[in-house]
């Protein structure tokens, strides 16, 4: 019983947590001087995706979409606005968002 009501809420916070994550469509990636850059579009908008090489949660891309979900203030890796990506809920990565 204990088993499924565990279950239950973890369902749960899944969905509430996936309700504030917006699509996000990737059509390319490149690595310039140890920057990893992830060319997209949000709301038909260009933005890029930026991270550190090397760093835990930070590689390129394939094109195709995904959802992402803009951290708080002062929550992640880097000083700027911090997103994870996400494809079919499974994290892929964290990057600094950088608006056009």
């Amino acid at each position: 019983m204990k088993t499924a009501i565990i279950a239950a809420l973890m369902l749960f916070a899944t969905l509430v947590m996936a309700q504030d994550r917006k699509p996000i469509k990737v059509t390319g990636s490149e690595t310039v001087t140890k920057v990893v850059i992830v060319h997209a579009e949000i709301d038909g908008k260009q933005v890029e995706l930026a991270c550190n090489d090397g760093m835990s949660g930070c590689k390129a891309l394939a094109n195709g979409t995904y959802s992402m979900e803009i951290l708080p203030e002062n929550h992640g890796m880097y000083e700027c606005k911090n997103i994870e990506v996400y494809r079919q809920e499974k994290l892929v990565g964290s990057y600094c968002l950088v608006e056009k």
